[in-house]
């Protein structure tokens, strides 16, 4: 009944036993009272943006039943929106006024936009390997933009999402103290990017065999992976060598890339085969539940 805009509703129960205590009847008796609704909103001290980009935002819209959760909301949805353009020390106060019946709510948002902030400099600590401008770019957030926290806290996500790092701690230096310059300390700590694999063994298809790998998760500090595998059996032989880059020309695709050369000469049969070539894997995610890719091989085989 609150968030239908009865705002004094009233809802009583009453119990009632049978004779023999083994059912009972429950009755509510609810009063509804008068339903209030949005006669008028307005937003006073919004310079950021247009104002009907506001008012289009909002859930409070004229005609519709007035809740408090519904104020409450609409104060941090305008708040995040002039947040986004530079203050983000905003605040946003809303006010109701009612009619004699109280059949009629009259909105009205004060907005505090507070000094503007814009984005300073950026310092990493703790990439001992990892190039700065590896960092630098997936921080969408440049020197003198318009500070957006939304923003920021998007550019953190992208560097923790990245597998080269064990631990990543942001700091906003001046977003505490709302200084119109805000600075922000990345620090973080590289997971070991060398690996080994070695493997042997004996498999009734190749006999025995032994393989071994070798990699750089992180190869010239520019987080692309790349590795080198080798193995041999009593049927043949292979290599191949990948390298995985997951920003492909500072783009937000991924490319999978690889050369590989076989030599194979199966039991029970008197010939082989010889074949070499090279893939190209290109990849994109979209959302959690959504990705797209493209594929090309060339391969010669003798």
């Amino acid at each position: 009944y609150y968030t239908n805009g009865y705002l004094h509703a009233e809802v009583k129960k009453s119990i009632k036993f049978t004779s023999d205590q083994q059912n009972l009847e429950i009755a509510l008796n609810i009063r509804e009272g008068v339903q209030t609704r949005v006669s008028s909103v307005q937003v006073e001290g919004l310079m950021s943006f247009p104002l009907v980009e506001a008012l289009s935002s909002i859930q409070l819209q004229v005609g519709e039943p007035f809740s408090r959760g519904k104020l409450q909301n609409d104060e941090n949805r305008i708040a995040a929106m002039v947040a986004e353009k530079g203050f983000p020390y905003v605040r946003v106060y809303g006010d109701v006024g009612f009619n004699e019946d109280r059949s009629q709510a009259h909105v009205v948002f004060q907005v505090a936009q507070n000094p503007y902030a814009a984005m300073g400099k950026t310092f990493h600590t703790g990439n001992f390997r990892t190039k700065n401008k590896i960092l630098d770019r997936e921080l969408t957030l440049k020197q003198r933009d318009p500070f957006s926290l939304k923003q920021m806290i998007q550019d953190q996500q992208n560097i923790r999402s990245m597998d080269i790092f064990r631990s990543v701690t942001f700091n906003a230096v001046g977003l505490k103290e709302k200084s119109q310059t805000i600075h922000l300390f990345t620090e973080v700590e590289e997971e070991k990017p060398f690996f080994f694999e070695a493997a042997g063994g004996y498999a009734s298809e190749k006999g025995l065999y032994t393989s071994g790998k070798i990699g750089d998760h992180n190869f010239f500090g520019l987080n692309k992976d790349f590795k080198i595998g080798a193995e041999v059996s009593e049927t043949g032989h292979k290599g191949e060598s990948r390298i995985l880059e997951p920003r492909f020309l500072g783009t937000r695709i991924s490319s999978d890339f690889g050369v590989f050369v076989e030599r194979s000469e199966p039991y029970n049969q008197t010939f082989g085969n010889d074949s070499m070539g090279t893939d190209l894997l290109l990849s994109r995610k979209w959302t959690k539940q959504i990705k797209s890719s493209l594929a090309f091989k060339y391969e010669r085989r003798e």
